[in-house]
């Protein structure tokens, strides 16, 4: 083996590096080891991955191009394996930064070009050096926007209709990217081919950058929607409720006035010794007696909740056993364990619906198991049918969004929680546990 072209093919095989340090930078919070010596292995092995994949290329003859699409496939697998990410959120990252190293690789080919208009296998070394270089200066700017913004995305945004497709948008780009580069450095050298092509690379670099960064912005819109749709639904929870209570106080404050006429007529008909009138008397003041609405929570943002669903699910012919062990002052802010809640009885009451009549009760429970420690569990009946889609149920009701579900994920992963899923002789069971 020609230990040269060994090294020239190394150098090209090294712009691994900086792409999977970008990779990393807004993972940091879902790597499932974060202590130095698992980074150490990611290092190792990538670096073990640069001196194969050299290898294999100056054995075979090969370019490295041949073999880059079954390695980045193969660095996917390795990068959703280390990390705690959903697959499309995974892709996203990797193709972002795909297309940031094949801007690298274009500018090289721009600067470059004098030294390699031989056209050998691989870089010379000088020019493989400026790659390496242009690699991790490309890698500073946009490690700013992977750990301020990017990150927040891979942690909070849960709208898979938008990353189920947004991956596509880094993939064109690195497709147009990799067209625009020459078939030979000659090329670059005629008239002024390699100022306007290095002035294409800059506009695709920006343009790169201001899509990314756009769609940050839109993706906050959309949570920022999402969040006032659940604080909304909290509100009118609360508004109900607190109408309830104005009318029941109303109610009260007439039967207490009524309450002494009606003591009147009980004790003359006592004293004329009339049973038979007392009796019928009696009957026909439950009338008027009303059962009165029982707290389910000490916390009254969720007795609000509580009873606003007992309502719902009364009016859709289901019932609900709340076992709501809660103080009055949570150690968490009431609107994330409202809408994990919210959403999470709501699912069950469709869910419910779906079963025989004598089937249809929802148990909902949540209490502190300690200090630092939330659990939750919701379980009820149903048909059996789920549907679920990469391995996460999906909501089954009609007009469903999966945005609920979303919210609830998103909850659960920023208290670093976890969430079960059981579903066994037609009974659906969630048990959720945050810490706090």
């Amino acid at each position: 083996m020609d230990q040269q072209l060994f090294f020239r093919c190394l150098l090209e095989w090294l712009m691994l590096v900086p792409g999977v340090i970008l990779c990393y930078i807004p993972a940091y919070h879902c790597v499932k080891d974060r202590s130095w010596r698992f980074f150490t292995i990611i290092g190792s092995v990538t670096l073990l991955f640069c001196l194969s994949g050299a290898a294999i290329c100056t054995w075979l003859s090969l370019p490295t191009n041949v073999l880059m699409l079954p390695c980045v496939v193969i660095a996917y697998l390795f990068y959703l394996y280390t990390v705690k990410l959903d697959k499309l959120k995974a892709l996203f990252v990797v193709c972002m930064v795909g297309a940031y190293m094949a801007l690298a690789i274009l500018f090289t080919n721009c600067i470059c070009a004098p030294w390699e208009i031989n056209d050998d296998l691989y870089y010379t070394v000088p020019s493989g050096l400026v790659c390496l270089g242009i690699g991790f200066l490309i890698t500073l700017p946009v490690s700013v926007l992977m750990k301020r913004r990017i990150s927040w995305l891979l942690e909070e945004f849960e709208d898979q209709r938008v990353w189920k497709f947004i991956w596509l948008v880094p993939t064109l780009f690195s497709c147009i990217t990799i067209y625009m580069n020459p078939t030979n450095f000659s090329t670059l050298l005629v008239g002024r081919m390699q100022q306007i092509t290095f002035v294409l690379g800059l506009f695709f670099c920006g343009l790169r950058l201001l899509l990314d960064w756009t769609f940050v912005i839109l993706a906050q819109g959309i949570f920022t929607q999402s969040q006032l749709l659940n604080e909304n639904r909290l509100l009118r929870a609360q508004t109900t409720y607190y109408k309830e209570l104005r009318v029941s106080m109303e109610k009260t404050k007439v039967q207490r006035h009524d309450f002494r006429q009606h003591l009147r007529v009980i004790s003359q008909l006592c004293a004329n010794g009339n049973l038979a009138g007392l009796k019928e008397y009696l009957n026909g003041c439950t009338e008027w007696l009303e059962e009165e609405r029982v707290t389910l929570c000490a916390n009254a943002a969720v007795d609000a909740l509580a009873g606003r669903y007992t309502a719902i699910a009364k009016q859709q012919g289901a019932s609900i056993a709340w076992k709501m062990m809660l103080q009055k002052d949570l150690p968490m802010p009431e609107t994330d364990l409202c809408i994990l809640l919210g959403n999470l009885v709501e699912n069950a009451i469709y869910g419910a619906l779906t079963a025989p009549p004598e089937q249809r009760q929802i148990v909902a429970e949540c209490k502190m198991l300690s200090d630092a420690m939330l659990g939750l569990s919701v379980e009820n009946h149903y048909d059996g049918v789920s549907v679920s889609k990469d391995g996460i149920f999906q909501s089954t009701h009609e007009g469903g969004s999966g945005i609920g579900l979303s919210s609830v994920s998103a909850i659960v992963r920023r208290y670093h929680g976890n969430i079960q899923i059981q579903t066994e002789h037609n009974v659906f069971l969630v048990n959720v546990l945050l810490y706090l």
